[in-house]
């Protein structure tokens, strides 16, 4: 959801109105992403937004949806003979798994990992690292 998007869906839902600035601070404090938006060349003519479309955009769309649909599919594998009502993600004792338990699974991994991969030994670790393209250098 862009900032913008969301600064609607508060207003429509609370009444409560706080500028595109407040509602990405308070995302970014709670860790919640926001999609930032590129623009679609508007001065451009009809040839150039086409060419844009198809080389530019489709291309992340398809992309986009294409992992999106793996992700479904690795899901539906965890869930299968689950009731609708139950979590996702639960621990050993069949409750859902809260941010610290996720937090700590992150944690035993990359510490496990960390004698094949010296390299990560001395950073720092959360289920967040891998959101903001950090995962790939830490392990190479």
């Amino acid at each position: 959801m862009t900032a913008a998007g969301a600064v609607e869906r508060i207003r429509e839902m609370t009444g409560i109105s706080r500028s595109d600035q407040q509602v990405r601070a308070f995302m970014k404090r709670h860790e919640l992403k926001f999609i930032k938006c590129g623009h679609i060349p508007a001065k451009a003519d009809n040839d150039q937004q086409h060419q844009w479309v198809e080389t530019e955009l489709k291309p992340v769309i398809g992309a986009a949806q294409k992992e999106w649909q793996q992700t479904v599919d690795e899901l539906s594998i965890l869930i299968l003979g689950r009731a609708s009502s139950e979590h996702v993600f639960i621990n050993r004792c069949k409750q859902p798994l809260t941010r610290f338990g996720i937090h700590t699974i992150v944690k035993r991994y990359a510490k496990k990992i960390a004698k094949q991969l010296p390299s990560i030994e001395n950073k720092r670790v959360s289920p967040h690292t891998g959101d903001y393209g950090q995962s790939l250098p830490a392990f190479q």
